[in-house]
């Protein structure tokens, strides 16, 4: 299935909110979303995109923007704002947007994210969760250890801007294979609902494919799972050094076993 290169009318169809991307000229991406029906692509000479399957493919094709809609086969939208880079950006993580108000900034422990600002006039000190550097009008947050931050920025002109940041638990912590895992509770989500799972001892969690579901720790032995889109997935979990493995549905209204 190729992109189409035009908008369609929206008027019975459920809509999903931007999301922003960043790719470097050349780079492809492949996302699993639940059942691909149509691309839409405003510009097709910034960007491509197929779908098959359960499957769209983004291929950057030169510097600049573009906005990608997808339409899938439950009548929902999937939309992106994709950014391509030039292909001699230097190595490492690519800047993004400052999120809105309230939104919040995830990290694992010793992952980056940078973010482009108007210039920076003013930053807190050194956090225990946080490192918090600046390169220019570039602004980088690094995880340093699991927790939850508020980062208070004050931009150039005199606008602040709180960024609310949870960092969790390292990615490797959870790399055991699921055979070698202990059977942990079959868990289903609404899509854009939350269910908590309680873990005591817990000390890391890991979710298998993060474009169906989110996780995050909201306290101590706590484990919130967000749907995102339809599908199956695995949360891991480790407790008192020991990991559990949550198979995952995430349904829509209708849905359920």
């Amino acid at each position: 299935m190729r992109s189409v290169v035009f908008f369609i009318c929206l008027s019975s169809t459920a809509w999903a909110l931007d999301r922003d991307l960043s790719l470097r000229e050349g780079e492809q991406r492949t996302f699993k979303l639940p059942g691909v029906a149509q691309v839409a692509i405003d510009d097709a000479s910034v960007v491509e995109g197929t779908g098959k399957g359960d499957q769209l493919t983004l291929a950057a094709r030169r510097p600049g923007n573009a906005r990608v809609l997808v339409l899938l086969k439950t009548d929902q939208w999937v939309t992106f704002k994709v950014k391509v880079l030039a292909g001699d950006v230097a190595e490492g993580p690519l800047a993004e947007a400052l999120p809105a108000d309230g939104e919040p900034v995830r990290l694992r422990v010793g992952e980056s994210r940078v973010f482009d600002t108007p210039g920076i006039a003013k930053l807190p000190g050194p956090g225990r969760e946080l490192e918090v550097k600046v390169n220019g009008k570039v602004l980088e947050l690094k995880g340093v250890a699991p927790g939850r931050a508020v980062v208070d920025v004050t931009l150039q002109g005199g606008k602040r801007v709180a960024l609310n940041v949870v960092v969790e638990g390292e990615r490797l912590a959870l790399q055991a294979k699921r055979s070698e895992a202990g059977r942990g509770e079959r868990v289903e989500v609404p899509l854009s609902g939350e269910v908590l799972l309680k873990a005591p001892d817990l000390e890391a969690v890991q979710v298998e494919d993060d474009e169906v579901a989110e996780v995050r720790i909201v306290g101590e032995g706590r484990v919130v799972v967000r749907g995102l889109q339809e599908g199956e997935t695995f949360v891991n979990v480790r407790r008192g050094g020991k990991v559990f493995s949550h198979a995952v549905s995430v349904v829509g209204s209708g849905g359920g076993y």
